[in-house]
């Protein structure tokens, strides 16, 4: 029997699914979809680029995983950080991605928060930044050659239905979630199949 792909997920609360069961997160479900190993996820609520950093450091992962995606940035913004310091680490992220990917690595964009009722009496200004670091992430995926799946789109369906939302009303849910998944299927999952 072939053995299933090893997968490696980098992020903060939107990677581990904050408020749901472990099965509802993206990269468990992406493990589902495509037959994948269970993932080895390296993610916290609340961290900053300069968190997962330290954390990969930390954990000082050597072995090397099939594929890889990256989803970052949701803190450096809502904590007020330099959008200089963010491009600067959002390239050592992704050198480190690269370094660990054996055929695929992929990004996903930061969902708008802004959709949601707890960001909702700022939106605007939350949308406005979040565009700016999603723009930032995605020139650096361009000059590196790395897929960068946009689901920002879809996270704004979060101020229209409800049921889109986790329990606490900030992050999505495992159905968002799939919807993102849809998403990075239909650009990536041919790709993933011939890798």
């Amino acid at each position: 029997m072939l053995k299933k792909p090893t997968y490696l997920a980098l992020g903060d609360s939107y990677t581990i699914g904050e408020g749901l069961k472990a099965e509802q997160n993206f990269p468990n479900q992406l493990s589902k979809m495509m037959d994948w190993q269970n993932p080895i996820i390296v993610a916290q609520t609340g961290w900053t680029t300069s968190d997962l950093l330290k954390a990969i450091e930390k954990n000082e992962i050597e072995e090397k995983f099939d594929f890889v995606s990256l989803l970052i940035g949701v803190n450096n913004q809502y904590q007020g950080k330099n959008l200089s310091l963010y491009r600067i680490q959002c390239q050592q992220l992704i050198d480190i991605g690269k370094k660990f990917a054996l055929k695929g690595f992929f990004v996903v964009s930061i969902p708008d928060y802004g959709k949601t009722p707890f960001g909702s009496t700022n939106a605007q200004f939350i949308d406005h930044e979040l565009r700016n670091y999603n723009r930032v992430m995605k020139e650096i995926c361009f000059e590196n050659k790395i897929d960068f799946v946009d689901c920002y789109h879809l996270s704004q369906k979060l101020s229209s239905d409800p049921n889109f939302l986790a329990e606490d009303l900030l992050h999505p849910n495992g159905g968002q979630y799939a919807e993102w998944l849809n998403l990075v299927v239909k650009d990536l999952g041919e790709k993933f199949n011939n890798l």
